[in-house]
């Protein structure tokens, strides 16, 4: 580790979010050659030098095993003054990214004679008042919004001269908690923008209504899982000229009116995440009483009314204020206190709660709650070609949703011309309903960021999102705005660009395109589950990542990474691994996932031959294994207790023919692994396990009367059909099966297929109620893989082209989380058509099996429907490019090479039919062809 400080602003508490500006000043006479600058934060760092985006970083990890940053400013300096500014924000709360730890920064570095480093007395910190410390969480996994007042913000905090705000001294804090910094492996995210392409719709905010509210957090458990409960209450008093019913909007809780339960209906078609309610009130003042059971961190009430009624929780003596909240407890500690509706004011003065004073807003606390009930007033006639600038009208609250034109992840930008005050409430989505932003989709995160402007100039969010869709609301502006950009920083990993594909069926090429599209946007410092909603690396996801990565780009290097921070996370005493990383080894364990990281490894070896990466991974990997040693006495089969398998109802634990296969598959790679390493003894015993698993496997879960696997035995209350899909083509997929059963299973597959096939919801866009009881794009990897071993690529393909068809009807330019829409629909676990198309209807293997030779290239075309293929696969032994199509009776196929290389051509299925002839542009590459 560096011997440099780590810093930080001085008693300063730990919050859900804190933002710290760090700033180092230097004078130069002249800018060296080069200068180097290496640095880490917790938990986000953004580095400027004179103004300008220099890198944003770290990548995650554990706290055992950080990584720095390494960067030369020199292409950034000047003569004369300089200033390196460094932004930091730092989340102490829990999220499915980081491990809750304390904020700090550590920098160095030198610019010729000048030390840069931390210990350095030139390093000053201002700390934001701007930010909002207790921001709701954007989701389950994300740890927060971003709320920022930029007038209480320290203006120039970048720039050379001198900044506002209030600049000291930082101090050194423990650093005992890090492990050894080491350089970042991969390289730095795209920092390019991506400019709006439409708008899709701009329209003014109705006044009849006035939203009331307020946001609190828990009182407790900072660093706890997002789930805990809790509940908390708030009351006020809504004053009426006459008796009368009037229309309310609320959303979730139980709310009451003068005593009385209210009865919500159900959400509007136009205004989501809300239900309106009737409220009947008397002339004078009504207590209105709210019970919320909070889930996420924080309670958004939001309560909207007639714009002419009067709400003052003091009834109109005093100062007036919006609500009294009480504080925040936990869920059976509340119920002890609170055991009815509130009649009077007496009950209120029974409720042994601190009430704490909830002032008025001039705009709604949530921002994204205040866009989804917006109601339109005026559709504005803009041009969808986003003519800058855009106009927006003095004091008429105005919502503009633009389009980027795919679906990107970055910080967003907007450069503008307002009054200071002016607030910029920031909508992010994948998809539209109804012309506007699909805000239901989110009903349990908060996925809107908000920016009360200083003036005229930039806006910069920090923290990326994924969306495809933005909607501005522009607030509170007493003179008329001005937009006059709307971009997306797009911070995506920069893969190469070494495989292509392309076929005589679009479908099949758009869907390739699709997944590759899918997984770049998947791609950060780790590969996640998908850029809008989590942005986390789960295990079984990361494998088919790998796949749909390989086929495309020859870089490797961020699956290494992933596979690292995975093993990072390992139980020290146990060696088991965490479904998701990187976080406590406890949680989270999904069964299947982390043997889906042993594959990953041993697959990884074979792509990249990478032999001291291995070696330094080999013991931890070998300590996963060894937790599965342990077999129910009566069948020889590991019983698990969690399995992610499918995205559907089935049994996930106990003894589960999918979990078993994986783990026979698993047993199998780590044979091969430990086998590259030179430790044949254990590769031996590791096979012999596998073997062990498949007779296992076959004896328990075969059922001959069905030809079918069972999805698990021993739990009659497991949910869904016995005979599950998934539970046929995971043990044909990774375990060893007979000729009896594989012929049993070709077939079984086209008419349990052509069942599924035949249901008429399968036309439409609403195939949900299928995939709960089916299988997802997830497990269509495996059937895929299954299938092509099988070599039933009439099947595969009739598979592909049926169950992907929404996302060709309603293209968004990636590959779903599901075969419908209304989750990610942009989910790189679901790109399996991508590894098919590459690895089948173009032919090159890519060794997913560990008994294949490594040492040729094979390329095996199967196709039903398909009359030529045409592409690039980046093979481990070098570039391979293949052009083939049927003529007639023959199947014509070209191919390059690397020289010297042993190329086996093997054609298979319907295309192993058809008479063969080859052609290649080296005569020096031999050719070993079967027919």
């Amino acid at each position: 580790m560096t011997d440099a400080a780590f810093i930080w602003a001085k008693d300063l508490p730990e919050q859900r979010l804190s933002v710290v500006a760090f700033r180092f000043e230097l004078q130069l006479a002249s800018v060296p050659l080069e200068v180097p600058f290496q640095c880490f934060a917790n938990s986000h760092y953004h580095l400027h030098v004179n103004g300008a985006s220099v890198g944003y970083g770290p990548a995650r990890s554990m706290p055992s095993d950080p990584s720095f940053d390494a960067y030369d400013l020199a292409p950034f300096l000047q003569k004369g003054e300089n200033v390196i500014a460094v932004l930091v924000a730092h989340t102490a709360g829990y999220s499915f990214h980081h491990i809750p730890m304390p904020g700090a920064f550590v920098a160095w570095g030198n610019c010729g004679e000048i030390n840069l480093s931390t210990d350095s007395e030139l390093w000053s910190c201002c700390v934001s008042e701007g930010h909002d410390v207790n921001p709701p969480r954007w989701s389950f996994a994300v740890p927060v919004i971003e709320i920022c007042d930029e007038r209480k913000w320290p203006q120039g905090w970048n720039q050379v001269g001198k900044p506002q705000g209030h600049w000291s001294r930082p101090v050194q804090v423990d650093k005992s908690g890090w492990g050894e910094l080491v350089p970042r492996e991969m390289p730095a995210l795209s920092n390019d923008a991506l400019q709006a392409q439409e708008i899709v719709q701009a329209y003014t905010h109705s006044e009849k209504e006035r939203i009331h509210g307020f946001r609190i957090v828990h009182d407790f458990a900072l660093k706890e899982l997002p789930y805990t409960k809790a509940n908390t209450c708030a009351y006020t008093w809504i004053y009426s000229d006459s008796e009368q019913s009037v229309t309310a909007g609320t959303w979730w809780g139980d709310y009451y009116i003068n005593g009385e339960k209210v009865e919500q209906q159900d959400t509007k078609p136009d205004q989501y995440m809300r239900n309106d309610a009737t409220l009947h009130l008397n002339k004078g003042w009504n207590l209105f009483f709210a019970v919320y059971g909070m889930t996420h961190a924080s309670w958004e009430l939001q309560l909207a009314l007639p714009a002419e009624l009067t709400v003052d929780a003091n009834r109109g003596e005093g100062e007036s204020i919006a609500f009294y909240a009480s504080q925040t407890l936990p869920a059976d500690q509340f119920a002890e206190l609170f055991n009815g509706a509130p009649a009077n004011t007496e009950y209120l003065s029974q409720l042994p709660f601190e009430w704490r004073a909830m002032p008025h807003e001039t705009v709604s606390v949530s921002p994204e709650r205040r866009l989804a009930w917006a109601i339109a007033d005026q559709q504005l006639d803009l041009d969808e070609d986003c003519p800058y600038p855009i106009q927006v009208a003095a004091k008429k609250a105005t919502s503009i949703i633009v389009d980027f034109g795919r679906i990107a992840l970055g910080r967003l930008c907007l450069d503008i011309d307002a009054p200071a005050g002016t607030i910029f409430d920031i909508y992010y989505a994948e998809e539209l309903k109804n012309g506007r932003p699909f805000y239901e989709k989110n009903c349990v995160s908060y996925t809107a960021d908000r920016r009360i402007a200083a003036g005229s100039g930039r806006l910069e969010w920090f923290f990326p999102r994924g969306c495809k869709y933005v909607e501005i609301s522009v607030a509170a502006h007493d003179s008329d705005v001005q937009i006059s950009d709307i971009s997306i920083i797009e911070m995506r990993y920069p893969y190469s660009n070494d495989g292509s594909f392309t076929c005589s069926d679009p479908r099949l090429t758009t869907l390739w395109e699709y997944g590759v599209e899918a997984l770049r946007n998947c791609s950060e410092d780790v590969i996640t589950d998908c850029p809008w909603r989590e942005r986390t690396m789960y295990g079984g996801d990361m494998l088919v990542e790998m796949a749909v990565g390989s086929v495309f780009s020859r870089d490797l290097r961020l699956v290494r990474r992933c596979i690292d921070v995975y093993l990072q996370s390992q139980h020290p005493e146990l060696g088991g691994l965490p479904g998701r990383a990187p976080t406590n080894p406890t949680d989270n364990p999904l069964g299947e996932y982390q043997l889906m990281i042993v594959l990953a490894a041993s697959w990884h070896l074979r792509l990249t031959g990478d032999i001291d990466f291995a070696e330094r991974i080999a013991d931890k990997i070998s300590f996963v294994m060894k937790q599965f040693s342990e077999r129910d006495t009566e069948t020889g089969l590991h019983s698990f207790n969690n399995t992610f398998i499918e995205h559907t109802k089935t049994q996930k634990s106990g003894l589960v023919c999918a979990g078993n296969a994986c783990l026979a598959g698993s047993y199998r790679a780590y044979g091969d692994f430990l086998e590259r390493l030179g430790r044949q003894e254990e590769a031996d015993a590791a096979r012999a396990d596998a073997a062990g698993l498949d007779a296992a496997i076959n004896k328990t879960f075969w059922d001959a009367d069905k030809t079918a696997y069972k999805s698990g035995v021993g739990d009659p209350d497991a949910p869904g059909n016995p005979y599950q899909l998934h539970a046929s083509f995971y043990p044909g997929c990774f375990a060893s099966t007979t000729e009896d059963i594989d012929q049993a299973l070709e077939d079984y597959y086209p008419g349990a297929l052509l069942e599924i096939a035949n249901d008429p919801s399968l036309r439409t866009d609403h195939f949900k109620g299928r995939q709960d009881k089916d299988f997802s794009p997830y497990g269509a990897f495996y059937m895929l893989q299954h299938l092509s071993h099988m070599q039933r690529a009439d099947i595969a393909e009739d598979l592909i082209l049926r169950f992907y068809s929404v996302m060709l009807r309603h293209p968004t330019g990636t590959i779903w989380e599901q075969f419908y829409s209304g989750k990610s629909l942009c989910h790189a676990w679901s790109a399996a058509p991508t590894w098919y198309a590459s690895t089948n209807i173009l032919g090159v293997q890519m060794y997913f099996d560990p008994s294949e030779d490594v040492e040729a290239i094979h390329i095996q075309p199967q196709s039903d429907s398909v009359t030529w293929a045409k592409g690039a696969v980046p093979h481990p032994l070098g570039d391979v490019l293949v052009d083939w199509r049927i003529n007639g009776d023959a199947l014509h196929l070209y191919y390059e090479a690397p020289e010297g290389v042993t190329v086996h051509i093997e054609p298979r299925g319907k295309l192993a039919e058809l008479r063969l002839i080859v052609e290649t542009v080296s005569n020096d590459t031999p050719s070993l062809i079967t027919n």
